[in-house]
């Protein structure tokens, strides 16, 4: 099984649905090509609808996947907003957020896209912290 990516433009973010096996590889593979249209579209803002199947990650391998690609995520990614639809553990979604998070990376987890927006238009119309 293969995965898929597609991106709409949303205003002030992108909008990236991910499809396919839940796998490390699908993982890495899709993290790289997002920062890569994040850089193309010149749009640091991302909510990622994942929709993988399979068994979920364990916590070894999402710390290990955060700690490859957090690095390269700057400056490229400045929010990013994060559906994993198919999510059977949320602790382990909260794990993930953290570890970015102390990473650098400003990644929020939520159960819905709707909510997803709602930070994020939140996040888009609040000025920057000096």
């Amino acid at each position: 099984m293969t995965y898929s990516i597609t991106c709409d433009r949303r205003e002030g973010y992108l909008l990236v649905r991910v499809q396919g096996p839940n796998t490390p590889e699908t993982i890495r593979r899709y993290l790289e090509e997002m920062l890569l249209i994040c850089l193309q579209e010149k749009c640091p803002n991302v909510l990622v609808e994942e929709a993988l199947v399979g068994e979920r990650l364990n916590l070894g391998s999402i710390f290990q996947i955060i700690e490859e690609k957090s690095p390269r995520s700057h400056p490229g990614l400045r929010l990013v907003a994060f559906v994993d639809v198919n999510a059977s553990n949320p602790s382990n979604m909260k794990f993930a957020e953290t570890v970015a998070y102390n990473r650098g990376v400003s990644l929020r987890v939520f159960e819905t896209v709707a909510e997803a927006e709602v930070w994020m238009r939140g996040k888009l119309e609040s000025p920057p912290k000096s």
